[in-house]
């Protein structure tokens, strides 16, 4: 008993130590806030109609839940519909999965914190959480039943590891835990998977090709397979065939060039989903980078620590959306 109590009180000097930080203490208060907002909004529009994709991944859920037959799609993955379905078990409306939602959407302003504090700083961090918890769109798929806010928190977390990885090979189990944080978010959301497109460029960039020597690249690549395996072999038998090109063949493109304009319109569109002064600010942000394309040789050459970071948040912002502009084809 003795002991049980000097623990506990052990972990409460810890906690109470950790608030008296004021940084850990500005982002306990971005957190209450941010939550304090959701819940508004969450019993505001509880009872809103789905859409047709939030109808498709609460009709997969039911037909597992209480056994009814239903075609399902391959450009759908499975993992969210199977939450969903043991939450209907428990009690057959839409609040749970809601609630499972409003966490997830928690779990991603915490995720853009660490990712921020760990590529800059604390301050980019708090700022970065901040500006996360009031983004209108951030709020807007908080209440919808859809798979967006679990890609983006898993995408966050794998960000995060696979970075602190970059910057000590030792670590091997960040790479580990970011593989798997990688396949289960592609479970959810198949374009997940694009961070990964996003870490080889990052790789071949500032190691070259010796990566390619190292164990745990090869072991992080079995993980990430072994953890999708079941749903490959699932897809198999639903299908016929492999789900990931039974996802493709389902919406071929007209033209590969069609990438291009939708790209083009990304671009085009990308501007309004910001305030002018946010939209300033990132500019702002990009122009400071100017340091990483006049001295991209440095990079290579000497391995300069401010312009690898540069260059990885750079990498996993373009690339996933360059390769989703021409994937969109498909999915």
């Amino acid at each position: 008993m003795e002991i049980f109590e000097e623990i506990m009180q052990k972990r409460k000097e810890k906690i109470i130590n950790w608030i008296k930080n004021p940084y850990n203490f500005i982002f306990l208060l971005i957190l209450v806030f941010a939550i304090g907002v959701r819940l508004y909004y969450f019993f505001l529009v509880k009872n809103q109609p789905v859409w047709w994709d939030e109808s498709e991944y609460l009709n997969m859920a039911k037909s597992w839940a209480f056994n009814l037959e239903y075609q399902f799609d391959p450009v759908r993955p499975v993992l969210f519909s199977l939450i969903m379905a043991l939450f209907f078990k428990i009690a057959n409306t839409e609040f749970l999965p809601r609630v499972f939602i409003l966490l997830l959407s928690m779990i991603s302003i915490a995720g853009v914190y660490y990712l921020g504090k760990e590529i800059y700083n604390k301050k980019i961090g708090l700022l970065a959480s901040f500006l996360m918890s009031v983004f209108y769109l951030h709020l807007f798929f908080t209440y919808r039943i859809l798979v967006d806010l679990a890609s983006l928190s898993f995408f966050m977390f794998a960000a995060l590891l696979f970075y602190k990885y970059s910057k000590d090979n030792s670590k091997k189990k960040l790479l580990y835990w970011a593989s798997a944080l990688i396949a289960i978010g592609t479970l959810f959301k198949i374009t997940t998977a694009l961070l990964l497109f996003a870490f080889l460029i990052y790789l071949l960039i500032t190691e070259r090709l010796n990566f390619l020597k190292k164990k745990e690249i090869w072991i992080a690549a079995f993980i990430f397979l072994l953890i999708l395996s079941p749903y490959f072999i699932w897809g198999y038998l639903e299908f016929n065939g492999f789900v990931i090109t039974q996802a493709f063949s389902r919406n071929a493109p007209k033209s590969f060039f069609g990438g291009f304009t939708i790209l083009k319109n990304y671009l085009i569109l990308f501007p309004s989903y910001f305030s002018w002064p946010l939209l300033i600010a990132f500019i702002c942000g990009l122009i400071m980078m100017y340091k990483l394309f006049l001295g991209f040789d440095i990079l290579i050459k000497e391995k300069d620590k401010k312009l690898k970071r540069d260059l990885y948040l750079l990498l996993i912002l373009l690339i996933p959306l360059i390769l989703l502009s021409f994937l969109s084809l498909f999915f």
